[in-house]
């Protein structure tokens, strides 16, 4: 007997329906499992892609919190220490390293701990946006790999997560080459020159006295001439200097790094120099400067808690003196403002003045050379002082030996006294009308030392070259060379030996050129002119007035050989040094005989 199927039993088409069902669900649960493994194994830190969105950033390393805020003008504070200022290009450089989206697919075993992907509280560095529309993003960023192949790899996880990724082709520890300071600003004010109104510098002379200079503005920021609207308040008298330049300088100082301790043995409770800015909006910033220790100056200011190390350097453009903001040049003349210059004084007068469009001398044997008197106006007008001694005890104990009197074109009249010479060469000095005394080093002094000789006429053919007929160039050696100018429709000159063919080319120009440029090197006084013959080389120039001979004896002098001349109203009572390498100029014509 068959016996029918119990209730257990399914159907065929029940079996087919429950097989489907089950195989449903197997897809199900593997494309759930799949989704939770590409949610464990990715990881992906969306982009920025508006930087004006991000409000405020959170950046912390170990137990440090700051806090990156964006201001109303775009720029961005830096909290703590209140009053600290945020780097704008190093905050838009942070952004820029999240402006795309960072993808990751390579997790790595965390069995070795978070120290091992510098993730640990102490290493790593937290990078928190606000975005401002209610979204965040908190990333922890760990250490950086070379990757040959890809460039830098970093370590990073979801703040909260275990999971750590190996973000392969950017290196977002960058933007932190100096840790989370290096989105603070490195300078060390918040304003510029154009914010100020007064400044104070004040140094100290180590026995507790105090030397202060104060300095306002009074022109026009708007003017071409803005540069020129500062004057020195205190002390009086003095005309201001480059005063726009220091004052910017020193607004722009730089900060090496930043502390909110002075190390030890930094001590500013009683500072070398120190600043006070005054503000067009009434503000006033203080900054007081330590001694200089290695290379660097410790500064606190009144703007931002904490500490500032500068380099020295930098330091430097905060410590001004007088010297620093005032108008040292003693003369304050161009060499074109000069009329007459007197230099009178131990023992010695030299008086020069502008007569028509020519430049004379009282009691001068010769006419001036004019290239060397417009030479030495120029250095006497450049003539600046190095430093700066004030108080009544130096000004009464000054002496003068030398006194300089400059007149210029305007009838103004500048005196300048000057204190006897010191050891290293400088002297003391003091302008009428100025106060204080002011220190001239052996450099600057050099104008003053000038000889009449080094301005007398020099030129050994003092006409014009037109007037020039030709050359005769003898030497005891060689014999005799005639050089002429040009003939009609030629350029060059020619040079003639004997009855032989003139030769005519550049270099005959050359030698022709060093002839009527010949000047003496020095005057000498022990020799008679009448005295020297032409045992060396003799050079005869025939022109329009006259000849002028060229006598230069083999007696050596100081790189060049004492010579003299006849027919030169202007040098023939005096015997002078030509130089050695002129003389092998014009000797060098007998070489081209032998070409």
């Amino acid at each position: 007997m068959n016996s029918k199927p119990s209730g257990g039993n399914l159907s065929k088409s029940t079996r087919i329906l429950l097989l489907a069902f089950v195989m449903l669900l197997a897809g199900f649960g593997a494309t759930y499992l799949s989704r939770r493994l590409d949610q464990r194994d990715t990881l992906l830190i969306p982009a920025i892609a508006d930087k004006s969105s991000v409000r405020l950033i959170e950046l912390s390393s170990g137990s440090r919190l700051v806090k990156l805020s964006r201001l109303p003008d775009g720029e961005w504070s830096f909290f703590p220490p209140a009053g600290a200022r945020a780097d704008r290009l190093a905050v838009n450089g942070l952004l820029d390293a999240f402006s795309s989206d960072l993808v990751s697919v390579i997790p790595v075993d965390t069995e070795a701990g978070a120290a091992e992907y510098g993730l640990d509280p102490d290493t790593a560095i937290r990078v928190a946006f606000d975005i401002g529309s209610g979204s965040s993003q908190d990333i922890e960023i760990g250490s950086v790999q070379d990757n040959p192949d890809a460039g830098p790899d970093t370590f990073v996880r979801m703040s909260g997560a275990d999971q750590v990724f190996r973000l392969t082709g950017h290196d977002l520890r960058r933007p932190f080459p100096r840790g989370l300071d290096s989105m603070r600003s490195s300078r060390l004010f918040s304003f510029g020159v154009g914010d100020v109104k007064t400044v104070t510098f004040s140094r100290s002379d180590g026995d507790s006295k105090w030397e202060a200079v104060t300095v306002t503005y009074e022109g026009d920021r708007k003017s071409p001439l803005a540069r020129m609207g500062w004057r020195i308040v205190s002390p009086g008298g003095w005309e201001p200097g480059g005063i726009e330049e220091v004052v910017g300088q020193a607004s722009l100082v730089l900060v090496d790094s930043w502390a909110e301790s002075l190390p030890e043995g930094v001590f500013i409770s009683s500072p070398v120099a120190k600043v006070t800015f005054g503000l067009v909006d009434g503000r006033a910033v203080e900054v007081v400067l330590s001694a200089e220790s290695g290379g660097f100056v410790w500064v606190a200011t009144s703007e931002v808690a904490g500490f500032a190390r500068l380099r020295s350097a930098d330091a430097g453009l905060l410590a001004k003196s007088l010297f620093d903001l005032a108008d040292l040049s003693l003369v304050k003349s161009s060499p074109e403002e000069i009329e007459s210059v007197l230099i009178e004084g131990e023992g010695r007068r030299l008086a020069i003045r502008r007569e028509g469009a020519g430049i004379v001398s009282d009691g001068m044997p010769a006419p001036l050379d004019r290239s060397e008197v417009e030479t030495w106006l120029r250095s006497i007008s450049e003539m600046d002082a190095s430093g700066v001694i004030s108080g009544k005890a130096a000004a009464s104990a000054f002496q003068s030996d030398l006194r300089l009197k400059v007149t210029r074109t305007d009838r103004s009249v500048i005196s300048v006294s000057f204190g006897p010479r010191e050891r290293d060469g400088r002297r003391h000095a003091r302008v009428d009308g100025l106060p204080g005394i002011a220190v001239v080093t052996a450099a600057e002094l050099a104008p003053l030392d000038i000889t009449v000789d080094r301005l007398m006429a020099r030129s050994v053919f003092p006409r014009d070259s037109s007037t020039l007929r030709k050359i005769r160039v003898w030497s005891p050696v060689f014999g005799t060379a005639v050089i002429r100018p040009p003939e009609k429709g030629e350029k060059n000159f020619s040079v003639q030996f004997g009855n032989s063919p003139a030769i005519s080319s550049q270099a005959v120009t050359s030698i022709a050129t060093a002839a009527i440029s010949m000047r003496a090197h020095s005057f000498v006084d022990d020799v008679r002119p009448s005295r020297i013959r032409a045992d060396h080389l003799s050079v005869t120039f025939t022109a329009e007035g006259g000849d002028i001979v060229l006598k230069v004896s083999p007696a050596e002098r100081g790189g060049g050989f004492v010579a003299a001349t006849t027919g030169n109203r202007f040098m023939d009572s005096r015997a002078f040094v030509i130089p050695g390498s002129m003389i092998d100029a014009v000797s060098a014509v007998f070489a081209i005989r032998e070409l």
